[in-house]
């Protein structure tokens, strides 16, 4: 979304109207809008869709700095243009752990799909993003020219190349490869904003075995674009994460990651996270521990989680977790977690939580609700936070509300834990109103469905890993409302 307090902004929305003009009927529309502490954000967005164009407009504020942004889309049979803000998924099949490939820009561009080519095109600048889940907008940064370029070559071989034309270059380049359908290998290299960088990567999905390796070695100061406020965290060295499942009643896994994140210049913080954990269920009993080793300076530290899990019922589930962490200064703290879940019905389900850290016991008490126009749920879980002084372990509060009023009209309110143990929350709200092809005719909102179905698959041998933020899998939730 091109916008700031300067004429360009102003020429970039007259120019979108003038374009959407003639497609103005036969659209939807959406307004959002909300405030968030996570991103210290307040702001809204009004956004027209069409079959073949959207059209969106942002105000805001973020940490008190004004923001407006526009955003336009067009598309074809084959060709998709787009002007003003945008995020590029800079995405290298190496990337088998994440990273940084998410990068804001700000310009004009081009997709092509034509078989198995993709070509996306794109002349203007890198950009600082400035806004929340519920408004976007940024500040220019660096000029850029991109040109992404993705080739399938038969059912076993893709190979692609990521250019970017700026102040220092990118050009990376590279192929995956598909030998079996349970194996891919893929390897990449080139330069980074002007700094080499060489990545190689392994998948393994096959019966009992899931496994993904990767070894990358960037320049300290490799970056996929140059850009003026730092990304996230990239990999480097080797890095593994492994699960063997030989039985349906028992597990183990292990896995080792070294990330770096850029601070400012060639800056840059580093942490390395190694983990090793098992599950066993016999005899109608859940077991489940893990290892944790994490370096990141002044937050190194060893955890230990231990937990023991049964269903009483088939309604009823209790779960007692113990943690244990030890840091750099030989400092050590323990905890125990006591959970109790009930499903009441359907719809409803409680949780209670006794946790006790020393001597200081607390009791909390959560659960669901399921409806049509409501969804409420309150959890406790204890996360690993490695980059938290002291103890790693915290234990957080989870809420997640979504309301639905007067058709379309949808209200969301969630919490969520950084990786420093901080809670944070965000509030937002969202309105679709159509519009039919008859300028005549009145708008009318959408009607939310008669029937829900909302659902989370669990496998009970990973609950112990779910608590700690590892292969998230969370208690089953399944309803059908009416």
């Amino acid at each position: 979304m091109i916008g700031g307090a300067g004429r360009p902004g102003l020429a970039t929305l007259i120019l979108v109207l003038v374009l959407t003009r003639r497609n103005a009927f036969g659209q939807a529309f959406v307004l959002q809008g909300g405030s968030s502490s996570l991103f210290d954000a307040h702001g809204a967005t009004i956004e027209a869709r069409g079959s073949t164009i959207s059209t969106a407009l942002s105000i805001g504020q973020i940490q008190g700095e004004f923001v407006v942004g526009v955003q336009f889309k067009r598309t074809t049979r084959a060709l998709t243009f787009r002007l003003g803000d945008d995020v590029v998924d800079f995405l290298l099949p190496t990337d088998v752990f994440g990273g940084g490939r998410y990068v804001p820009v700000r310009g004009a561009g081009v997709e092509m799909t034509r078989g198995k080519a993709h070509v996306m095109a794109m002349v203007g600048g890198t950009s600082t993003t400035r806004g929340g889940p519920f408004f976007h907008g940024a500040r220019w940064g660096s000029p850029v020219g991109l040109l992404f370029v993705d080739r399938g070559v038969g059912e076993r071989w893709h190979l692609f190349s990521r250019n970017a034309f700026s102040t220092r270059q990118t050009s990376i380049s590279g192929v995956e490869w598909r030998p079996t359908d349970t194996l891919k290998l893929g390897a990449a290299g080139g330069a980074g904003a002007g700094r080499p960088y060489v990545a190689t990567s392994a998948t393994v999905e096959r019966g009992w075995i899931s496994g993904n390796a990767a070894y990358v070695h960037p320049h300290p100061a490799f970056s996929r674009l140059v850009v003026d406020s730092p990304t996230s965290a990239e990999l480097e060295n080797e890095n593994l994460s492994l699960t063997l499942r030989p039985r349906p009643w028992w597990s183990v896994s292990a896995g080792r990651q070294h990330l770096v994140s850029p601070l400012s210049g060639d800056q840059s913080e580093r942490a390395t996270v190694n983990r090793v954990g098992g599950n066993l269920n016999a005899v109608g009993f859940r077991l489940g521990g893990t290892v944790f080793d994490s370096r990141a300076g002044p937050s190194d530290s060893l955890g230990i989680s231990l937990s023991l899990a049964r269903s009483v019922t088939e309604s009823v589930d209790v779960l007692v977790e113990h943690f244990r962490s030890v840091s750099k200064d030989g400092a050590s703290s323990n905890s125990i977690v006591a959970s109790l879940r009930e499903a009441i019905s359907p719809r409803v389900g409680l949780v209670q939580v006794v946790s006790g850290a020393g001597n200081r016991p607390s009791l909390n008490i959560g659960g669901q609700f399921l409806s049509n126009p409501l969804t409420v749920d309150v959890s406790y879980q204890t996360v690993y936070a490695p980059f938290r002084v002291g103890n790693p372990f915290v234990q957080a509060f989870g809420f997640d509300l979504r309301l639905h009023l007067m058709g379309s009209l949808q209200l969301q309110a969630g919490t969520y834990t950084t990786p420093d143990g901080r809670l944070k929350y965000t509030i937002s709200g969202s309105q679709w109103v159509s519009r039919s092809g008859n300028a005549g005719s009145s708008s009318q909102g959408f009607r939310f469905p008669r029937y829900l179905v909302r659902g989370r698959v669990i496998d009970v041998t990973q609950a112990g890993a779910h608590r700690l933020g590892f292969s998230g899998l969370a208690p089953v939730a399944l309803a059908v409302v009416r």
